[in-house]
């Protein structure tokens, strides 16, 4: 959105728009990330916040009561939640990673791991990519909680060939649709250095050639009340961006949608950069991770992982000069 704003396509917010964002209603991360220079533009409909999924019963017939609460029991947990058959084949991951797919998503879906272990995509040092590019490839070779051939995501989950995954809060309709019988529940990601998740937010705005901005913006408030965020919660399941309502109603039907907006203290929240040529920069990342991810010469070899992620930053800070950044 920010080369639609410095080409002139997008105006900036009309002051009552800017004070409802800035008003107490929206988080500060909300608030930063639509700030640019010395002026607001848009304000958020929703948000997309990654948290583990986990199911119940798998989880009980190990002696296991919650979801992992860092990277020890992530290990721990998989191993014991996997299962094989008679040939060693895995049957059942103990954990669900993102080790395939087009475009950027691997590598989105990998920076959830990153940020915990103290990195992020943008950085000079890289010690977290390492570490989380080591998780990855523990889990699927060295001690085969995943495997590139077993199904994968939302569908692995609601048909049990899976015992936990993360993802966004649209799994939880899904899983109403189509798999109401698994007993699941969410939790925060796991730890490391530290806590935290992703948070993408979905905004509206009003374009320079509307030809009615005054009852664009009137619609776009109407859409922001309460009821109608709450509704949105619930109807289709994307976490509501306003902090100033309240959605108990919400979470006494749906109790799992409860972990998206009530966070442990100290959870943190991160999201893209706004450059132009972000896109780009995961696009590339996420089909060099794709193919290292085939590579089980990776494992205990500290010195490959280096490698691996060296030759990552190399095209990444390629693509930054070629912007100019």
């Amino acid at each position: 959105m920010r080369k639609f704003i410095e080409a002139g396509f997008i105006p900036s917010n009309p002051p009552d728009i800017d004070a409802m964002l800035k008003g107490g209603s929206y988080s500060q991360f909300a608030i930063n990330n639509l700030t640019y220079g010395d002026h607001t533009f848009g304000i958020p409909l929703f948000r997309g916040r990654q948290v583990m999924f986990w199911n119940k019963k798998m989880f009980a017939e190990e002696g296991l009561t919650s979801a992992p609460k860092n990277w020890d029991e992530v290990i721990d947990y998989s191993k014991k939640l996997a299962r094989y058959d008679e040939q060693g084949n895995l049957t059942r991951s103990g954990i669900s990673l993102r080790l395939s797919g087009a475009g950027s998503g691997v590598a989105e879906k990998w920076w959830f791991w990153l940020y915990p272990a103290g990195g992020t995509i943008l950085e000079k040092y890289p010690d977290g990519k390492r570490k989380a590019l080591k998780l990855y490839i523990d889990l699927v070779y060295k001690y085969h909680v995943d495997d590139l051939k077993v199904k994968h995501d939302s569908e692995a989950f609601a048909l049990g060939l899976t015992a936990m995954f993360t993802r966004e809060s649209w799994v939880v309709g899904y899983m109403q649709q189509y798999a109401p019988q698994v007993e699941y529940d969410i939790a925060p990601l796991p730890s490391d250095k530290r806590a935290g998740t992703i948070e993408n937010l979905v905004n509206l705005h009003v374009t320079r050639p509307s030809k009615n901005p005054e009852v664009a913006w009137d619609f776009i408030k109407f859409m922001l009340q309460p009821e109608y965020q709450k509704y949105l919660f619930e109807t289709v399941g994307w976490a509501p961006a306003r902090d100033d309502v309240d959605y108990s109603a919400v979470y006494e039907k749906i109790p799992q949608y409860r972990a998206f907006l009530e966070v442990p203290e100290n959870f943190e929240f991160f999201g893209y950069e706004p450059i132009v040529c972000g896109d780009e920069i995961m696009t590339r990342l996420a089909e060099r991770l794709v193919d290292n991810f085939l590579d089980q010469s990776l494992v205990d070899n500290p010195e490959g992982i280096a490698r691996v992620i060296h030759e990552a930053a190399e095209e990444t800070n390629n693509i930054l000069k070629e912007n100019e950044l």
